[in-house]
């Protein structure tokens, strides 16, 4: 093939490639609008939608502002009827309130005068009770004095009838001997020892007193005695025969044991007997003779023995010496 026909043939392969290349490009173009085309198509659709929602929600804004303007009406309304429940109730609970602190201050007025009138009753029986102990302390000072009164008869008229058996049992050689013996009687007054009168199971150990020395006397009990009321040691016609002497007491056993013993001194009540009171709680001061081997008193006593030493007395012995003036100024002046 000659040069030309080649030319030839690569001018029509040239131009069947310029026209493939433009179909090409025409295929592509159209597919490019094409697409263009489908996407302003989906553009106005969105747009569309775009402005539907905008639309509906505007729409659903005006529904949602018109519903919370009914909210807030009702809730207006709601919190003016609860403010208004609210201010009832207050003026309920005042009114309530003040009706209640009216009958607390009623009350309280009722109570001030009820109190008042208790306190007044409280002291008029104060005053009635202290009227009544008062007379219960006369009376029991005048029991007290009206039964020593009777014991101290009672005594004289035990002291006459030992100085009478005295006499007509030998024992008494002249009249007026002096003798001396225990007086006791216990806590609840079963049991009793009083000159020649002495409850059943009682013995007693009496001694003639003859001059200055030392003695001893005792009682024994069948059945323990319990307590103690009352103990004396005394000597019959003491005061009579031997004026102003001192018995001194040197030991007091209960059931066979020595005792705690504390200042005591000699007297007399009725010019007659000479005593010691070892438990006599009637006795509350000195008695004006009250006399002793010590000269100091101070701590001498009608009660010089302790009760508890008592409680259950099977035998009671006291020993002592009996001075006569003289004696006590001579051992005093040896001390």
């Amino acid at each position: 093939m000659n040069m030309k026909k080649w030319l030839i043939v690569l001018l029509c392969l040239l131009a069947v490639a310029a026209v493939a290349a433009f179909v090409t490009v025409s295929v592509q173009k159209s597919g490019v609008e094409n697409e263009v085309k489908a996407l302003n198509e989906q553009i106005a659709d969105l747009k569309t939608q775009m402005d539907t929602a905008a639309k509906n929600a505007a729409q659903e804004l005006e529904s949602v502002k018109a519903a919370a303007a009914t909210a807030a009406e009702e809730a207006a309304a709601v919190a003016t009827a609860a403010a208004t429940a609210a201010d009832q109730e207050l003026e309920r609970v005042k009114a309530e309130a003040e009706t209640a602190a009216q009958s607390a201050a009623e009350a309280l007025e009722q109570t001030k005068t009820a109190l008042q009138a208790a306190e007044e009753k409280a002291a008029n029986t104060e005053a009635e009770l202290t009227g009544m102990r008062r007379k219960n302390e006369e009376l029991t000072a005048a029991k007290e004095a009206a039964e020593g009164e009777a014991r101290q008869a009672k005594e004289q008229l035990n002291s006459i009838l030992a100085a009478v058996t005295g006499i007509l049992n030998g024992s008494a050689k002249e009249e007026n001997v002096p003798i001396a013996m225990i007086m006791y009687e216990n806590a609840d007054h079963t049991v009793r020892a009083y000159g020649q009168e002495f409850t059943d199971g009682v013995t007693a150990s009496m001694k003639d007193v003859q001059g200055e020395g030392e003695y001893t006397v005792g009682l024994t009990f069948d059945t323990p005695a319990e307590g103690l009321y009352f103990l004396t040691l005394c000597i019959e016609n003491g005061e009579i025969k031997n004026p102003g002497w001192v018995i001194d007491v040197k030991e007091v056993k209960v059931n066979g044991e020595a005792i705690e013993l504390g200042g005591n001194y000699t007297t007399s009540d009725d010019g007659r007997r000479t005593r010691v009171n070892l438990f006599n709680e009637w006795v509350t001061g000195l008695p004006e003779d009250a006399r002793a081997l010590a000269e100091d008193l101070a701590d001498a006593s009608a009660v010089p023995v302790n009760p508890e030493d008592f409680s259950a007395v099977e035998s009671v012995v006291i020993t002592f010496e009996y001075l006569s003036p003289e004696t006590v100024s001579a051992r005093r002046a040896e001390n």
